[in-house]
Parts: structure tokens; C-alpha cells; sequence
């Protein structure tokens, strides 16, 4: 099986849960599905992946919003608890993760062993 990016098959079912829950109206395990799918970039390392998370996350909290505004999920719900939507959170994750990865990305590698600075 082949484990990187956008060719995933792990990440790629878990998308498509996600679309299969959420187009059911099922938006807590479709929520759940996402968050799979943004463990599962995290674990390949690709920031691409994670940047599709946010925007579906995003998108889908929108949706839930325009559609939905009384479930549990919604920004109007959150908001009048005191909290945001775990949607807004998810989409904040999978951002920052993103961003990490690439920062680490372009930073300079580790000392090597053995040269005195370990």
C-alpha cells in the first residue's frame, strides 16, 4: 500500500467517511472522521494534507452554520457555551500542524553525533 500523501489509502477512506457521514447529516462522526484524517497527515509529515483538512473542516462548519445552526457542532451553539466550534477548532489544528511541518521542514538538521555538541 502506498503510505504518502495525497495517495493514502488510510486518509483517503477516512475522507470518505467523513463525506458519507456528513452528507447523512451525521456531523459528530463525520467530525470524528476528519480528525482520523488529520492524525493520519500529521503521521505522513504532509502539510498539503493537512491544509485540505482545514479547508473541509472550515467548509463543513459553514455548511453546518447556514443549515444547522441549533447543532450541538455549530459556531451559534459553541458560542452561546462560552466555546467555539469543534469544526473551528479542527480547522485551527490541522493549520498549525501544517505550519510546524513546514517550519521543521526548513530548518537546519540535528547536530550529527559524535561531534562533540551531544
Amino acid at each position: 500500500m502506498d503510505t504518502t500523501g495525497a495517495q493514502d489509502a488510510m486518509y483517503g477512506r477516512l475522507l470518505a467517511l467523513n463525506q458519507e457521514a456528513f452528507s447523512a447529516g451525521l456531523y459528530e462522526i463525520a467530525y470524528h472522521a476528519l480528525a482520523g484524517a488529520l492524525h493520519r497527515a500529521v503521521y505522513l509529515q504532509d502539510d498539503a494534507l493537512l491544509d485540505a483538512v482545514s479547508a473541509l473542516a472550515t467548509a463543513q462548519l459553514w455548511h453546518i452554520d447556514l443549515h444547522a445552526p441549533t447543532q450541538a457542532l455549530s459556531s451559534f451553539v459553541a458560542t452561546s457555551r462560552g466555546r467555539r466550534s469543534a469544526y473551528a477548532a479542527l480547522a485551527q489544528l490541522a493549520t498549525t500542524c501544517a505550519r510546524l511541518i513546514r517550519h521543521n521542514r526548513g530548518r537546519r538538521q540535528p547536530w550529527p553525533a559524535g561531534d562533540g555538541r551531544d
